[in-house]
């Protein structure tokens, strides 16, 4: 993926991380590299940062960067993260 990474909003962020300590099924919508809306129902085992990017590990291997998901647990993106 050569596109370059958009930051999402804090509030997702920290959605995200309430449902990894969770550890509950939850429903993933995201675009996949060829632009496809994917959807899975995973456990988010983490959240974290890479090469100046943010991911999400799902429990099934996974991997997501987060400027592609849709929404999660039906919480839609929105926005990028100000600081």
């Amino acid at each position: 993926m050569d596109e370059p990474y958009t930051p999402i909003s804090c509030t997702f962020y920290d959605q995200l991380e309430i449902l990894a300590m969770r550890k509950s099924p939850t429903t993933i919508r995201y675009r996949d590299a060829e632009e496809h809306e994917q959807q899975t129902t995973a456990v988010v085992v983490d959240v974290y940062s890479k090469d100046k990017q943010e991911w999400v590990k799902l429990d099934d291997g996974t991997i997501i960067r987060l400027d592609r998901l849709i929404s999660a647990d039906g919480h839609p993106l929105s926005g990028e993260c100000q600081s």
